[in-house]
């Protein structure tokens, strides 16, 4: 079976929170962007800051934030990335996945009690 990339896999992510919000399942979720684009000589800041998570997830009634980190098989958080799971792990209500397949999503989702 072909490996799917980082952007693959935030795509079918995103594909599949939306049949859950569409039916009630979750309140909310979202994609966020972050990092930098060049532009000739200049390098501006786009989107979120560095190391912010791929998505987001509000639970219904807002009674928890899965914060969701897509990552390839192989792939290893940065330092940025790092600093926002260590600083997630301090919040109420909060919780942080590094997901690497839809289905650990869907698992770690139905742990948390989300109609999935």
């Amino acid at each position: 079976m072909k490996k799917r990339t980082e952007a693959q896999l935030v795509t079918a992510i995103k594909r599949y929170l939306q049949v859950l919000e569409n039916a009630g399942d979750i309140e909310w979720h979202d994609r966020l962007n972050s990092g930098f684009v060049t532009t000739g000589k200049n390098r501006g800041f786009f989107g979120c800051r560095k190391g912010t998570p791929d998505i987001y997830i509000i639970l219904n009634n807002g009674s928890a934030v899965v914060w969701v980190e897509a990552k390839s098989e192989k792939g290893l958080l940065s330092k940025d990335q790092e600093d926002w799971r260590m600083r997630v792990s301090n919040w109420v209500g909060h919780t942080y996945l590094i997901v690497r397949d839809l289905d650990s999503l869907i698992h770690q989702l139905k742990f948390m009690g989300v109609s999935v």
